[in-house]
C-alpha cells in the first residue's frame, strides 16, 4: 500500500512540475572557448552544446525565479567547411555529460586540425569532477568510468572517411592550436550564426513535436530567437495562406492590446515608457515578420 501511495505522489509531482513549465521551448547554444583552424585555412573545428528547455511559469518561479525543464541536451564536436559554407556534426560527445555537463567544462579542450583530420583531447577528470558526477541524480557507475577513460586519451576524427580512433601522441608536424577566443568569436559571427538548425542536429519533429497552432504562437508572441529560426526553417514552409493570415491577424490583435495597455497606463511615467517601448518593438517585429514571409514566397 505504501508503494502505491509513493507512486501516486511521484506521478502527481511530475504532472505538477510539468504544468508549471511554459509550453514553449527555448533553444540555448553555448560553445567551448577554443577552436582550431586547419592547415589550409579552409575549415575550423570546435565543441558546442545545444539545449532545448522550458522556462518555469506561475508558482514554479517562486521564490528565486524557478528552474528550467530540460527537454534535450546535445554536446558534440563540429567542423565548419569554409569553402562549402557548411557545418558538419562530427563526433557525438554525449557520453561525457555525466562528467562535463556545462560548456565551460570544455574550455580547456586541446584541438588540432591537420590534413582533414581533427585531433582533440578533453581535459582529464580531477577529483572535483568525479565527486560532482557521483552526486548527480542519475549517477551511473559504468558510464562515469567510460567517460573518465575517454577524456584520458587523445582522439582523432577523419573528416573524409568519418573514421574515429585513439592516439597516444600527436603525429609529427601536428601541434595543438594556441588559444584564440577572438578568432573563434569572429568565426561564430561570420559563419555559425547562419548555419541551418538541422546542421546542428536539431530536428523539432524528432525531439519534441508540437501542434501547428503552437508553432504559430511562437511567431505571434515573438519567442526565443534561436527557436524561431528553427521553426522558420523546419515548420513554416508547410504553412498555407490560411495559416499566414491567422498569424498576421493574431499579431494585429496583440498590437492593439499593447497599444491600449500603453495608452491606458496609470502606473506612472516609468511604466508608461516601458509599455510604449514594448509596443514600438512589437510594431517593428510585425514588419520584420511580414518581410520574412515575403522572402519565403508566402506573402505578397
Amino acid at each position: 500500500m505504501q508503494n502505491k501511495y509513493s507512486f501516486l505522489i511521484a506521478a502527481f509531482l511530475v504532472l505538477f512540475l510539468n504544468s508549471c513549465s511554459s509550453k514553449y521551448l527555448n533553444l540555448e547554444r553555448s560553445y567551448s572557448r577554443n577552436s582550431a583552424l586547419d592547415n589550409t585555412n579552409s575549415a575550423f573545428t570546435f565543441i558546442a552544446i545545444n539545449r532545448l528547455y522550458k522556462s518555469p511559469v506561475g508558482i514554479a518561479t517562486f521564490p528565486d525565479g524557478g528552474k528550467t525543464t530540460t527537454i534535450y541536451n546535445d554536446v558534440a564536436l563540429y567542423y565548419y567547411d569554409i569553402k562549402e559554407k557548411k557545418l558538419h556534426y562530427a563526433v557525438d560527445l554525449n557520453n561525457l555529460f555525466i562528467l562535463y555537463p556545462k560548456n565551460r567544462d570544455y574550455h580547456l579542450t586541446k584541438l588540432a586540425f591537420f590534413d582533414s583530420v581533427i585531433y582533440y583531447k578533453i581535459h582529464d577528470a580531477d577529483d572535483y569532477d568525479i565527486r560532482s558526477a557521483k552526486e548527480h541524480l542519475h549517477y551511473d557507475k559504468l558510464r562515469l568510468k567510460k567517460a573518465i577513460k575517454y577524456v584520458s586519451k587523445i582522439h582523432a576524427y577523419n573528416t573524409k572517411t568519418k573514421e574515429k580512433y585513439k592516439l597516444e601522441y600527436l603525429p609529427p608536424k601536428v601541434e595543438w592550436c594556441s588559444y584564440d577566443y577572438d578568432q573563434f568569436k569572429k568565426f561564430r559571427n561570420i559563419y555559425l550564426n547562419k548555419a541551418a538548425s538541422n546542421e546542428w542536429n536539431i530536428v523539432l519533429k524528432d525531439i519534441y513535436p508540437q501542434s501547428k497552432k503552437t508553432y504559430m504562437h511562437y511567431i505571434i508572441e515573438n519567442r526565443n530567437v534561436n527557436i524561431l529560426k528553427t521553426i522558420y526553417e523546419q515548420v513554416v514552409p508547410s504553412f498555407n495562406k490560411t495559416d499566414i493570415d491567422y498569424i498576421l491577424s493574431e499579431m494585429d490583435d496583440r498590437k492593439q492590446d499593447l497599444y491600449l495597455e500603453y495608452k491606458n497606463n496609470s502606473d506612472g511615467v516609468y511604466q508608461e515608457s516601458l509599455k510604449k517601448n514594448r509596443y514600438d518593438k512589437y510594431l517593428k517585429y510585425i514588419e520584420q515578420t511580414k518581410e520574412r514571409f515575403i522572402e519565403m514566397g508566402m506573402l505578397k
